[in-house]
């Protein structure tokens, strides 16, 4: 334990020692400077998060280099960590947290491995695949997810939107998916929603009549329901009315039909 306040005169006087050590302030506890082996100097402040008692393990944070921080300043620093803490904060978890929290590259691979393959049609995977390869990995592969901003997001949506609109609003809808996801996993807090209040294009629907053969063939369907019956196995999560009619028509999913 230092015998008095830490200042420039008193951290160039400490030695170096066989292993490692801190040598801390006498008026601010917690706060000291770690001396290495090699000799070099860094501040560091270290407390007991959420008010624990000596049964609670410390946690330091290193300030930085005697180097590039004056005492002076490296004390505020201190002081500020110290006041943080007093109102619940555990600044050196939080920032070991960080540390560990995935990139948007990084969620995307378990996303579409636990998630979308298992669950979803082989074509909806590579259309996934695919947005995230084209439009989202190139602009955020490397950013952690948690950092992640709705501005980033509107500035991607509009990027894209300026030649393909629907494109750029499928786009943050899978964002959306991936950030839910994430979420209900415990890879990103709750609170992580940064495609919430992005606006999307304007769509318009796409209207399409039924040929002659395509209403014949959806008057037995429906006759056939009404009377022999049809079998009833629908993932409502997963396909519409439209969807239902269309596949005993045998065509792609409408989105109005007449």
């Amino acid at each position: 334990m230092a015998t008095h306040k830490l200042s420039k005169r008193t951290i160039d006087k400490l030695p170096t020692r066989a292993k490692s050590y801190i040598a801390y302030d006498s008026e601010l506890s917690g706060f000291g400077c770690r001396v290495t082996p090699a000799g070099a100097k860094s501040w560091i402040v270290e407390y007991r998060p959420h008010g624990g008692g000596r049964r609670a393990a410390k946690r330091r944070v290193t300030l930085g280099s005697i180097a590039t921080l004056p005492p002076d300043s490296a004390r505020n620093a201190a002081k500020e960590i110290l006041a943080r803490v007093r109102l619940g904060e555990d600044v050196a978890g939080e920032k070991a947290a960080r540390r560990a929290a995935p990139t948007i590259g990084e969620l995307v691979e378990k996303y579409m491995i636990e998630e979308i393959r298992p669950t979803r049609k082989a074509s909806t995977a590579v259309l996934y695949e695919t947005h995230f390869r084209r439009h989202i990995l190139p602009e955020l592969a490397g950013k952690r997810a948690i950092d992640v901003t709705r501005g980033e997001i509107t500035k991607l949506h509009r990027n894209i939107g300026s030649t393909a609109p629907v494109t750029a609003n499928r786009v943050v809808m899978l964002l959306s998916g991936l950030f839910s996801w994430a979420s209900n996993v415990g890879l990103v807090p709750e609170d992580c929603k940064p495609t919430k209040g992005v606006s999307k294009y304007r769509e318009e629907g796409r209207e399409r009549y039924l040929t002659l053969d395509e209403l014949g063939r959806l008057g037995d369907a429906l006759r056939e329901a009404e009377t022999v019956g049809l079998p009833w196995d629908v993932d409502t999560n997963k396909v519409n009315t439209a969807e239902f009619y269309s596949a005993q028509l045998g065509n792609a999913p409408l989105s109005r039909v007449w």
